[in-house]
């Protein structure tokens, strides 16, 4: 395992094992994300899509989902 970042827009993971000559570097996470999509999902779509804030355990869904819709103004 490398230091190196993973290629999908706004992910912070480091520590890449998978590589591909065309897309770079993918951590872990945005991986099993792509294979839980299929084999029908763009590759450069996903990678260029920015990756889905996992929630926390400390966060509730109302503000995970209050970060998502803003409210008018905010």
């Amino acid at each position: 395992m490398g230091v190196m970042a993973c290629d999908r827009a706004e992910c912070p993971n480091i520590m890449c094992d998978r590589y591909s000559k065309d897309f770079g570097y993918i951590c872990a996470d945005c991986f099993e994300e792509l294979v839980s999509r299929g084999v029908h999902k763009s590759i450069a779509v996903f990678m260029v899509t920015p990756r889905r804030k996992v929630l926390s355990d400390e966060e509730s869904p109302r503000e995970y989902f209050g970060s998502i819709f803003k409210m008018k103004g905010d």
